[in-house]
């Protein structure tokens, strides 16, 4: 028997196993030695000795795990190898995701983007609350450790280093289950790019299917701010699921880029992040869509 037959797959969480030996009439036998084996996880002890109740107890150890995993605890008396008996326990998988609000950073030692974890049960969607994530990074700073909310979620804050290249950021929860995300850092750049958007008027109901496009122009100039003629800019939304742009779009005579950010009516009132890359300049600006136009 168990205390539980299901308990979080994190590897930190334990139950109590039991077996109980009698003899044909029901009667508890002592000092008699059961081994006990498990599919999965871990065991404290290999073999316990039934006191005079007759029950041996044993400690069972989950193992990290992304989804749903039926484990059998087997006990066998080395005494009579013929009596034995199993029960089943499932570890309950753990759905960990991380995301960053920006892909790209200047690498400045300022600069900064959110990162944000997310723990929960994965068959059920129940959040993990109060749960600590432990966070490293091979660039930049960030730190070392956050609690999930009530939702299950947790925030930290990178910065930038001043070392330009790709920033891994890994999270690590429990015992050995890990999540990651990539954010760029750009070498500092002379050159600059300011973002604007536009809603052009239209029927008020967007393209007629649900959607509608705004105007999104990058002016990109020099570290005189002279305009610079035919390069072309590297567009990207975070979230991308909230809509599509055309990237990339070059600069006309006056250094500007413009392009189109097509959005369905269910994002109103989100707020979407355009960034806009040459080389190593970079811009951005934060929308909240309209209403559809």
């Amino acid at each position: 028997s168990a205390d539980t037959t299901t308990m979080l797959g994190d590897g930190l969480s334990s139950v109590s196993v039991s077996a109980a030996v009698t003899d044909t009439l029901g009667d508890p036998i002592g000092g008699v030695q059961v081994a006990f084996t498990t599919s999965l996880g871990s065991l404290v002890q290999s073999t316990t000795t039934t006191g005079s109740d007759g029950i041996a107890t044993n400690m069972l150890n989950s193992s990290a795990r992304y989804t749903d995993t039926t484990v059998v605890v087997t006990a066998i008396t080395a005494d009579f190898p013929t009596v034995q008996d199993s029960i089943i326990i499932t570890f309950r998988g753990i759905t960990f995701t991380i995301g960053a609000q920006d892909s790209i950073l200047i690498a400045d030692g300022n600069s900064t983007t959110q990162i944000s974890a997310q723990l929960k049960e994965t068959s059920n969607g129940h959040p993990l609350t109060n749960r600590t994530i432990y966070w490293s990074t091979n660039l930049g700073t960030i730190p070392s450790s956050t609690t999930t909310d009530n939702n299950g979620n947790a925030d930290v804050t990178l910065t930038s280093g001043t070392t330009p290249g790709t920033a891994i950021i890994q999270g690590n929860f429990g015992n050995t289950l890990t999540a990651s995300t990539t954010v760029l850092f750009l070498a500092p750049s002379d050159s600059s790019i300011v973002l604007s958007w536009y809603n052009p008027p239209g029927t008020g109901d967007g393209n007629g299917d649900g959607t509608d496009d705004l105007q999104v122009s990058a002016i990109f100039t020099d570290q005189n701010g002279l305009p610079i003629v035919g390069a072309d800019i590297q567009f990207s939304l975070n979230p991308s699921t909230m809509g599509t742009i055309i990237s990339p779009a070059t600069t006309d005579g006056f250094g500007t880029a413009t392009t189109t950010l097509r959005y369905s009516s269910q994002y109103i009132g989100s707020t979407v992040r355009v960034t806009a890359v040459n080389g190593s300049a970079m811009g951005y600006i934060d929308i909240v869509l309209p209403a559809l136009n």
